[in-house]
């Protein structure tokens, strides 16, 4: 029983199972259909401190149990920033009382010790309530209080014991704080805190040849000062704030282990002033070119984040997306990339700008200023009855990317409104292919599509009137004649546009079928990551076969004239007929395209026959040959390339 307390809310905790009981007016509680182990039991109620106490239960045991509960008191208060005198929202406020090793380096120090062990699990969490803040989580593991500050610095403690306790408040950005109190119980008690900024140390992780090295962990550590820790971001930069004054180690850990990427030195000794900022960087200095810029539009500058890509012949290349780096316009419009190195490159600016420029050996800077055109489509959309069509999907997406699985995805986008208008905005001065959407327009949906070119003005007055679509349904069956699993459909119409089940498309369907169709004769392909492909004609709504094949492969070397090999050279192959294989977007950003170091490129997954073959060089040269593959063999070619 509880005693002399009713109404309490007594918690049962077993593994990790919580379950709430209610004592009665005498104090009294019960819990049955327990099954044998060892439990906690938690008591909390309004005005006592709370009490937890283990509990062992045997197989047919009937245990008693008398908690005695102490009068408890509660501590309100706010965390304050001492040079603004503002909240400082998410910071942590322990009863650290009866922490058992106070002692070691003190109060504050402790909690400074938590926040780098807390944060190699937590990265770059913010310290919220919604979150329950990893410091947090950590004292409660050891039965200390804990209370979170709001937005305007405030927080409450409760539950606590009377008599003297100490508080120690910390958070990660400021230096951490302790206040000694008495509290008596029913009486209440009021504790301030106003933190210190305390120093700083920042900097950047680089590897040979100055390439940032992102995802590892920066630590320093002071003897009776504690440790803090900091990850770096994708530019290498980190920043470890709330230091007390002294002499830290500063170490980087978690480093790769490719000796490529792994900085020259990984430990300094620095010393950290109050309010002050310490600059420390690991590793070379960057040896590549600094992108620098602008970006100005007319009618103000809205929010711009930047994509730099490596490009092939003007497009960013499917592979360079893994590689891709982004920065946000700072607010005057400016920006900056480091650590560029020499080639072709691409900056994508959603929703559609691209700008194409090079890099070259020992530029140490390429300045970009840009002025974003702010052309734009409005018209009008029908059902195909006629009538206006209201909550239709308008996007546009350029030309010359329509028919790549990967930027295809970069679209500008609007919704059509009661009256069936729409605009889109801002689109650059290129060719873009604009479509309208809409649900229940028979037994599929509406689709409408128009192209139009914003090289010399802006398109108004644009007319879209919707067709029903149709579904093509595909049998698609291994070389065993068994239904083939892990199958990519892909749809071509006579105008070139594709239709996929690759999930990474933005037109992709699901399964063996793919909706959404307009009318017409579509060329349908099987692709499958461990047969050859296969193909055939057919359009909605109609049900194709397809049976996939073992296939060949094909083994291409380019050489020059004197015989040495060519690398870089960029493969483009063919069918007999001239229709080129499709590839899926995991193809395109995976598989290999281009000739190696020792002039060779391997193409696996040919369907058997005859197939025309173009080697490319960014420098001009070309070959061209023909080759015949056959299933389960490797047919080798040798191109000569030479100046066109």
């Amino acid at each position: 029983m509880v005693s002399p307390v009713g109404g309490g809310l007594l918690a049962k905790l077993a593994r990790s199972q919580v379950l709430p009981v209610r004592t009665d007016a005498a104090g009294g509680f019960e819990v049955g259909a327990l099954v044998s182990g060892s439990y906690e039991l938690q008591v909390r109620h309004p005005g006592y401190a709370e009490r937890a106490v283990p509990v062992k239960v045997a197989a047919g045991e009937t245990r008693e149990v008398t908690l005695r509960l102490e009068r408890g008191a509660a501590v309100t208060g706010r965390v304050l920033d001492r040079a603004t005198g503002l909240g400082v929202p998410g910071a942590v406020v322990v009863d650290a009382t009866d922490i058992p090793t106070v002692g070691t380096l003190g109060l504050a120090q402790i909690a400074e010790s938590d926040v780098g062990a807390t944060m190699r699990k937590a990265k770059e969490a913010a310290w919220t309530t919604a979150a329950e803040t990893p410091l947090r989580a950590a004292f409660a593991t050891q039965g200390a209080a804990t209370s979170v500050a709001g937005e305007d610095g405030s927080y409450r403690l409760e539950h606590l014991p009377e008599g003297a306790r100490q508080l120690v408040c910390v958070h990660r950005d400021h230096l951490s704080a302790t206040r000694a109190l008495t509290l008596t119980a029913g009486q209440p008690a009021r504790a301030d805190f106003a933190l210190g900024s305390g120093g700083e140390i920042e900097g950047t992780v680089r590897g040979p040849g100055g390439a940032p090295i992102a995802g590892v962990m920066v630590q320093a550590t002071a003897p009776g000062l504690g440790r803090r820790t900091a990850q770096t971001t994708d530019d290498g930069t980190y920043a470890i704030r709330g230091l007390a004054p002294g002499t830290y180690m500063v170490m980087v850990q978690g480093i790769p282990k490719q000796e490529t990427a792994r900085p020259t030195q990984i430990m300094h000794t620095v010393s950290v002033k109050e309010a002050g900022t310490t600059h420390l960087d690991f590793g070379d200095a960057p040896t590549g070119t600094a992108l620098v810029g602008t970006i100005s539009v007319a009618g103000g500058l809205p929010k711009k984040v930047l994509a730099l890509l490596k490009a092939d012949g003007g497009l960013p290349t499917a592979k360079a997306f893994l590689g891709t780096k982004v920065k946000y316009a700072e607010s005057d419009g400016s920006f900056r990339f480091d650590d560029v190195a020499p080639g072709s490159y691409v900056l994508m600016i959603p929703p559609t700008y691209r700008k194409t420029l090079t890099v070259s050996s020992g530029q140490k800077e390429v300045r970009l200023d840009l002025r974003l055109p702010q052309r734009y489509v409005s018209g009008v959309v029908f059902r195909a009855d006629g009538s206006l069509a209201e909550g239709a999907a308008v996007t546009a997406v350029r030309m010359d990317e329509r028919d790549d699985p990967i930027l295809r995805r970069r679209r500008a986008k609007a919704t059509t409104d009661a009256l069936g208008r729409f605009t889109l905005r801002p689109l650059d001065t290129t060719g873009y292919e604009i479509e309208a959407t809409l649900s229940g327009e028979g037994p599929g949906k509406g689709v409408a599509r128009q192209g139009v070119s914003l090289a010399r003005a802006d398109q108004t007055g644009l007319e879209l009137r919707l067709a029903v679509t149709g579904t093509i349904h595909a049998k698609v069956v291994d070389p065993n004649g068994r239904p083939a699993s892990g199958v990519t459909l892909i749809a071509v119409g006579a105008d070139g546009r594709r239709y996929s089940t690759d999930k990474m498309d933005m037109l992709g369907s699901t399964g063996t079928q793919l909706d959404d169709l307009p009318a017409g004769l579509y060329t349908v392909w099987a692709l499958s990551g461990t047969y050859a492909f296969d193909r055939r004609t057919g359009g909605p709504t109609v049900t194709v076969e397809l049976g996939l094949s073992p296939g060949g492969s094909l083994e291409v070397r380019a050489i020059g004239p004197a015989g040495a090999t060519v690398k870089d050279g960029r493969l483009e192959l063919r069918l007999a007929d001239g229709t080129a294989p499709p590839s899926t977007s995991m193809d395109a950003v995976f598989k290999n395209t281009r000739t190696g170091a020792d002039g060779t490129l391997t193409r696996k997954r040919l369907k058997a026959g005859s197939y025309q073959g173009t080697v490319r060089t960014a420098d001009g040269r070309e070959g061209a040959f023909t080759a015949t593959i056959r299933d389960g063999e490797t047919t080798k070619v040798t191109v000569t390339l030479a100046a066109r």
